[in-house]
């Protein structure tokens, strides 16, 4: 029966991208669908698609969720309730039956969803559930640690987290506001840090998760330095995410800079596809972009990037995390940030987890916070790992929508309320509030007027 459940959708999903709502497909087949081989370089103009009530809005919308912020509501991902949820996991269904069954009512600005949401909501819990034992990624017994000098906290501190026998299990740096999380996979255990002044350690147990070290002193000062990596899936559905950052990344950095003059911007870019294509991997060094020659030579190397290549669904996803992870980040305590878009999970099998699993603790221990931008023709799977990746480094989940009508449908994680934000505004936010520990309100995306270029 799942033979011929899975031969029924094929054969549907067939007769929707040729004619279905999406619009007919081209000869380059690149109209619609998911086809991560697809050549988007001569993507024809959607201007007919826009909003007919006059909305010129030429960018692209997102919502972001912070997993640390809603633990407890996380924590429920992973219970093993939901017999539904394995159902639409072991079937592997489609991502359209997927994405029509997890639908979310879309929010009006005001915070609310619209009438009758709450009747409509798709249960979520345990719909991660599966995913766990493939991946060995647990952030389910997490241990917050908070360090302060007295006043406030104290950012770039390294954390270490041992486990009841004395082992190093895990590492992290402090945020902005001088908390760090870790992720033990044991119930019992010390959080320790260190300076030139010496060691201070505490234990965790079970019900006792919540570490301070107060009134000290004696670590580097937070530098007036951004790092900022783009890890970009190219292969050949990626075409809208690109132009996006081509049209925005420009505006983006210059509304950063605006809020501190003092404050310096280095930007570097990876690009990736898969192991079967010609050009795996393209990776642009750190330059400055608030110097005008670095950002002028960013913005250069990013417009000769097209959408092509991938073939199969999964893409080089680990790989290119374990190059981002290890490619020459400074040692001073500065903000670093992996933004990292995509729409397809990794390959599967044991050695690509362990890559996986290792660059994501590292970027933890560099204070790496990773920020996934979750595309079109995402699925589940992808959508775990993007979530782990962002909770596991302290960083933000953060999935486009479809509600400025641009580019192809988006996968819907069917989160609790959140406001709809242009995606440019969202990044700046993001980049301002870890810098600084403090996130701006986010603005609903018909009432921003901020500038698009």
């Amino acid at each position: 029966m799942k033979l011929l459940k899975r031969i029924s959708l094929v054969l549907a999903l067939v007769l929707t991208f040729a004619c279905g709502s999406f619009g007919c497909a081209g000869a380059d087949g690149a109209a619609g669908g998911y086809d991560h081989g697809a050549d988007y370089r001569d993507e024809t103009s959607r201007e007919e698609e826009k909003d007919t009530e006059g909305n010129r809005f030429d960018g692209m919308t997102a919502c972001a969720w912070d997993d640390n912020e809603n633990y407890e509501y996380w924590l429920s991902m992973f219970e093993e309730v939901a017999q539904k949820n394995s159902e639409i996991i072991d079937d592997n269904s489609s991502v359209d039956e997927e994405r029509e069954s997890l639908k979310k009512e879309p929010t009006d600005g005001s915070g609310e969803t619209t009438p009758d949401a709450d009747e409509k909501q798709y249960s979520t819990a345990g719909k991660l559930y599966n995913y766990k034992k493939a991946w060995g990624l647990d952030s389910e017994n997490r241990v917050v640690v908070t360090v302060n000098d007295g006043t406030s906290g104290v950012s770039g501190v390294a954390v270490i987290c041992y486990d009841g026998e004395g082992n190093a299990v895990y590492a992290a740096k402090t945020n902005a506001n001088g908390v760090a999380y870790l992720f033990p996979s044991d119930d019992e255990g010390r959080a320790e840090i260190a300076n030139e002044q010496g060691k201070f350690s505490e234990n965790f147990d079970k019900e006792n998760r919540n570490i301070v070290f107060s009134d000290v002193s004696g670590f580097k000062a937070k530098s007036n330095l951004i790092e900022i990596m783009l890890v970009v899936d190219v292969t050949g559905s990626m075409g809208d995410e690109i132009n996006f950052l081509k049209n925005q990344l420009s505006s983006v950095i210059t509304r950063v800079s605006a809020f501190d003059k003092q404050t310096k911007i280095m930007l570097s870019m990876l690009f990736y596809r898969d192991s079967c294509d010609d050009k795996e991997f393209s990776y642009y060094d750190f330059k400055e972009v608030t110097d005008e020659t670095g950002r002028n030579a960013q913005l250069a190397a990013l417009k000769k990037q097209y959408a092509d290549g991938g073939g199969d669904y999964p893409e080089s996803v680990a790989e290119a995390l374990e190059i981002a992870v290890n490619k020459q980040w400074s040692g001073s305590n500065s903000t670093k940030l992996i933004f990292h878009v995509l729409d397809a999970p990794p390959h599967e099998g044991q050695s690509y987890q362990t890559i996986f699993k290792k660059s994501v603790f590292k970027a933890a221990e560099k204070g790496i916070r990773i920020c996934p931008i979750l595309a079109s023709g995402a699925d589940m799977l992808t959508e775990y790992l993007t979530r782990q990746e962002a909770i596991l480094t302290g960083g933000t989940f953060v999935y486009v929508t479809d509600d400025s009508g641009n580019g192809n449908a988006h996968y819907d994680p069917k989160l609790p309320v959140t406001i709809v934000e242009r995606l440019d505004s969202l990044m700046v936010r993001l980049i301002r509030g870890y810098h600084t520990g403090t996130f701006e309100k986010a603005v609903f995306w018909k009432l921003d007027t901020a500038p698009m270029n």
